[in-house]
């Protein structure tokens, strides 16, 4: 988990059934440029029902999601390739498709969000520039990894060039006193009666959770498990003194 200091952006994941491809790969286009290159796109399949529901799209199968999602990612590439481009699969078709402008990145990094399924694995070997999971512990990030080198491997890829991510959940104060305070206010915050000790002890064993040391720790584990890097979900949005004590004190440890 090496120190990159340049802020970078990254899309909204899509997934197949809200019309993700019409709706973000413009926009996503146009904040590479703005941004000087600095952009990356995720792209899942859907898990989440309730939120579907809440705006309308639909939620098929699994599978028909994972047959989807394969498309999507030909597309996008396709999309953002050189010359025009035509598809023809089961969910999605493109004739001649020659979007301008083109990325500035070659290619624009395309993240898969997954939780290391084996053909989500296939699916990132052949296409993503990095492979995202969600809420592991290092015993499952080493096996995810395992499984996501045999995965490239098969496909003729080089596993080095697969970065595997994830995204789990983050508490961490300077000391005892003050990730107590912050475990209390996610307590309340989630509508709870704003016991720091319960709030803590209901956590995932994936969540980063502790003090500097004991977060760095973790995330040592983890590096070693061979994670290339973390979104911790910060949900105290308002505290940016957290923010700071990531940059400030724990960044750096890793750094290198």
């Amino acid at each position: 988990m090496g120190d990159d200091h340049r802020a970078r952006r990254r899309d909204g994941e899509a997934a197949p059934g809200d019309d993700g491809l019409t709706r973000d790969l413009p926009p996503a286009v146009t904040a590479d440029h703005v941004s000087g290159g600095r952009v990356e796109v995720g792209i899942g399949a859907g898990w989440w029902e309730r939120e579907h529901e809440l705006y309308g799209f639909d939620l098929p199968p699994v599978g028909p999601r994972m047959e989807a999602l394969e498309e999507q990612m030909q597309i996008v590439r396709g999309h953002w390739g050189e010359g025009p481009f035509s598809f023809d699969g089961a969910h999605y078709r493109a004739h001649e498709l020659d979007a301008r402008p083109k990325p500035v990145q070659q290619p624009l990094p395309l993240i898969l969000g997954a939780k290391g399924g084996p053909r989500s694995l296939r699916i990132g070997a052949r296409w993503a520039t990095e492979y995202n999971t969600v809420m592991a512990t290092a015993e499952e990030i080493a096996d995810i990894r395992k499984r996501l080198d045999e995965a490239c491997e098969k496909e003729g890829r080089d596993p080095a060039t697969l970065p595997l991510s994830m995204m789990t959940g983050w508490l961490v104060g300077a000391d005892r006193d003050e990730l107590l305070d912050r475990a209390s206010r996610l307590s309340r915050w989630k509508g709870e009666d704003g016991d720091g000790e319960a709030y803590i002890a209901g956590l995932r064993p994936s969540a980063i959770l502790g003090t500097i040391e004991e977060a760095i720790e973790q995330l040592r584990e983890l590096e070693a498990a061979g994670l290339t890097r973390i979104m911790g979900q910060h949900l105290l949005h308002r505290d940016l003194d957290a923010v700071a004590l990531m940059g400030r004190e724990i960044a750096p440890a890793l750094a290198g």
